[in-house]
């Protein structure tokens, strides 16, 4: 009879830390559970905004402190991070076929940079009521 033995897998806690590659993905990684997180801070603020002036005015007052400021813009890095990678990685994994060849990465890539901007821009208007 053969004895079966259970491979044991020995990693210890930072192993991913090694190679720029994996640092590159948890980073990501963590922009996108960053964005959701920024998602219930705005889903906070409609809850609040529908409660009354006072208690829209209170939220916005904790949005404004320092240590908000911070995470915020802790946030916004991490997200841009994640956006970024992602349209590079987009452009270097997705063959988009025109003319019956692939056009360039780096097309693809500043093509997705001038369409993330654009909808930035539309957002914009559509909030602020023009530029």
């Amino acid at each position: 009879m053969v004895e079966v033995r259970e491979a044991v897998w020995k990693r210890h806690g930072g192993w991913w830390t090694h190679n720029r590659r994996y640092v590159s993905f948890m980073l990501r990684e963590a922009g996108g559970s960053l964005s959701a997180l920024y998602g219930i801070i705005l889903l906070g603020l409609l809850v609040t905004y529908s409660q009354g002036a006072s208690a829209y005015a209170n939220y916005i007052a904790f949005l404004e402190t320092p240590a908000m400021l911070v995470l915020q813009a802790v946030i916004l890095f991490f997200v841009l991070a994640h956006a970024l990678t992602w349209f590079y990685l987009i452009g270097k994994s997705q063959v988009v076929m025109s003319a019956y060849r692939a056009p360039p990465w780096t097309r693809v890539f500043g093509l997705m940079i001038v369409v993330f901007l654009a909808a930035s821009v539309g957002v914009l208007y559509i909030v602020f009521g023009g530029l």
